[in-house]
């Protein structure tokens, strides 16, 4: 709540701060559900962007040639020429822009979706739990032939023979009886 505030302040062109069309996109991104982004708090693995929206963008083309390539007749007409011609670039040069920003959006949602899962797989293996092979490790003494130690003992063992047993598995290929060709 307070990142909230701070961030609106830093909008609101109050005296010591300077506003920017940047601010002002930062402060509505953080009431959005992507204010993740923005956050000072560390980014989860179940913190997901928003689908890329892409437009097509036509292939540059001469536009207006038959103006263009028409001899002006007056001062009006030839400055009316310039300034289509200046128009025309203009148009060009944005639609090349903005063709690079989808690519470079489209490559970082690409790499972002890769850095996401290495973050998933870094919090599963937080969370997993590490068996130590120790039993009954509460400090007291222990009689190795006491029930609750056998079957400690036998459900480690257990439990160490179905890792080996999954590992075993996924290791192994699967064939569903097709033949290959």
């Amino acid at each position: 709540m307070e990142e909230l505030s701070e961030t609106l302040e830093m909008t609101t062109g109050s005296p010591g701060s300077s506003y920017t069309p940047v601010r002002r996109a930062v402060a509505s991104l953080a009431t959005t559900s992507s204010s993740f982004l923005v956050s000072n708090s560390p980014i989860l693995s179940t913190s997901i962007l928003p689908t890329v929206l892409t437009v097509i963008i036509s292939p540059p083309r001469p536009r207006d040639t038959m103006n263009l390539d028409a001899v002006p007749r007056t001062v009006l007409e030839a400055r009316l020429q310039e300034a289509l011609c200046a128009s025309n670039a203009t148009v060009e040069a944005q639609k090349k822009v903005i063709q690079g920003m989808q690519a470079q959006t489209i490559l970082q949602s690409m790499y972002l979706e890769g850095v996401r899962g290495q973050l998933q797989a870094q919090e599963e293996k937080k969370t997993k739990k590490r068996k130590t092979g120790k039993i009954n490790m509460d400090g007291c003494m222990k009689i190795l032939t006491q029930d609750d130690i056998i079957a400690g003992v036998q459900e480690w063992q257990d439990g160490q023979d179905k890792v080996v047993e999954e590992v075993h598995q996924e290791k192994s290929p699967q064939f569903s009886g097709h033949k290959l060709t």
